[in-house]
């Protein structure tokens, strides 16, 4: 019986072929093997009327408790609204008429802008290599050290109050 031999061209086909498929599989294999980040906000309390927009989204829809928040999540409390949230070791609480949104939230940095409103933050803990920075049109409050803060910005966003019960904090303008 003769032997056959395959044609040069359909080989070599053949063998980019199976290069690719392999190259592609191994590819997959990194992306599925990125986590996502361990750490996201939760919406622990909600009071009267709060909105909540998803990340890349304009709509917005009635906040719901417990929901996870990730990086570009915003939130509206209304005239008499209130909000607690929980990123770690940290509980942020919005007053009513706030604008807020997580900027950047990962398993290391925990940043958020206010745009305005008031903003009540408790850090029990700041670990080595995190970062906790509240933004708002003026100026950048990154915590140092476990505290309480209270930032409010006026409505026209064109002045920042902080308040530092407890803590250390250092602010950039």
């Amino acid at each position: 019986m003769p032997t056959l031999i395959p044609h040069p061209r359909g080989f070599t086909a053949m063998i980019v072929r199976v290069v690719a498929a392999t190259l592609a599989l191994t590819l997959a294999g990194f992306v599925m093997a990125a986590d996502p980040p361990m750490r996201v906000a939760r919406l622990g309390y909600l009071s009267g009327g709060v909105t909540f927009s998803p990340a890349g989204e304009n709509d917005w829809v009635s906040g719901t408790l417990n929901r996870p928040l990730i990086t570009g999540d915003r939130l509206w409390a209304d005239r008499g609204g209130r909000v607690e949230l929980q990123i770690g070791s940290a509980v942020i609480r919005l007053s009513s008429s706030t604008l807020f949104t997580l900027t950047n939230l990962d398993d290391r940095i925990a940043q958020m802008h206010l745009q305005q409103g008031t903003l009540l933050l408790r850090v029990r803990r700041v670990d080595r290599n995190q970062v906790v920075e509240v933004d708002t049109p003026n100026l950048a409050l990154v915590i140092n050290q476990p505290g309480e803060y209270r930032i409010t910005v006026n409505a026209a966003g064109d002045s920042t109050e902080v308040i530092t019960r407890s803590g250390r904090a250092n602010v950039y303008d």
